[in-house]
């Protein structure tokens, strides 16, 4: 039991009720006296999925031992690879938007619409060209997209050489585990409280200048 209760196992043999000849999984000589020694441990995250356990007493095996058994409902889970969908480069829109919007300008100037043009086709004309000139200017962000800003590539290399030694259960991966958890817990925490720091500064900076509109987009 205490060893259960460290690991949060169950102890399939106590979880439903059976009558005693279906529960007892041994008998001594002479069948004076029956025990039950053995179990079927599970994670009790899985303890729900335990439909039925019960011992087989008619059993025809050569042992003292009755055979022990467990229905187990599986439901499989249904993977769905996501879509991979590319994403423009933020910081290039940030650097390159005045290069960008005069190369738009000119092309759009060549393929200026005529009077006799559909308002539709002029619009996919002028979708091509937006398009074209984002994926020679803009382009496509490259690698992970990271959801929380303060996150750098150092702090990327540092998870992936935390998660070589948490799969490994020798004392030295245990000690490297810890060692790289904490660094990197220490150094995710100052980056955080850098990055945000920064963008109060920014925000009480546009409040000053009355940008208000900047002001609630940097929010």
């Amino acid at each position: 039991m205490e060893f259960c209760k460290r690991n949060r196992m169950t102890i399939t043999n106590t979880w439903f009720k059976h009558e005693k000849r279906r529960r007892y999984t041994r008998k001594s000589p002479g069948d004076y006296a029956r025990y039950q020694l053995d179990y079927i441990l599970v994670k009790t995250w899985y303890t729900n999925s335990v439909i039925n356990a019960h011992t087989l007493p008619g059993a025809d095996a050569v042992t003292d031992h009755n055979l022990f058994v467990v229905k187990i409902r599986i439901a499989l889970k249904k993977l769905r690879k996501s879509i991979l969908r590319k994403r423009w480069d933020k910081e290039n829109i940030k650097n390159k938007i005045v290069e960008f919007a005069n190369n738009v300008d000119s092309k759009l100037a060549q393929v200026s619409p005529i009077l006799t043009d559909e308002p539709n086709d002029y619009w996919q004309r002028f979708k091509n060209v937006m398009k074209q000139e984002a994926e020679e200017i803009i382009e496509h962000s490259i690698g992970p997209v990271i959801k929380k800003p303060w996150i750098t590539a150092s702090m990327l290399e540092m998870i992936n050489q935390r998660r070589q030694w948490k799969h490994q259960t020798t004392e030295e991966a245990r000690q490297q585990y810890r060692k790289l958890n904490n660094k990197l817990r220490k150094v995710t925490q100052t980056a955080k409280e850098e990055w945000w720091a920064q963008k109060c500064e920014e925000i009480e900076e546009l409040d000053k200048q009355e940008k208000l509109e900047q002001m609630y987009k940097a929010n």
